[in-house]
């Protein structure tokens, strides 16, 4: 029997509401948010957090390396920078 998977069964299987205290949840992405006030409306979202602090960095690598290393039709060929 396959049963339906939302938002409220993530929260109530894996006991969010217990565990984080008020402070996560699961928001409407499917991603856990960190609620640091416990205000719903005040959400952090892990995943967009990490993205935006890891992400800079491995593109800033990424550049450099293929500015230093270029190959014809790699990422400097491709690049636009502002």
């Amino acid at each position: 029997m396959k049963q339906n998977w939302d938002i409220p069964a993530a929260i109530s299987l894996y006991n969010i509401d217990r565990w984080g205290s008020g402070y996560f949840t699961i928001n409407d992405k499917g991603r856990i948010s960190i609620l640091p006030t416990q205000d719903a409306t005040k959400q952090i979202d892990i995943m967009e957090a990490v993205e935006e602090s890891v992400l800079p960095k491995v593109l800033t690598v990424t550049v450099c390396v293929a500015v230093l290393f270029p190959v014809r039709g790699s990422l400097v060929d491709e690049l636009t920078v502002p």
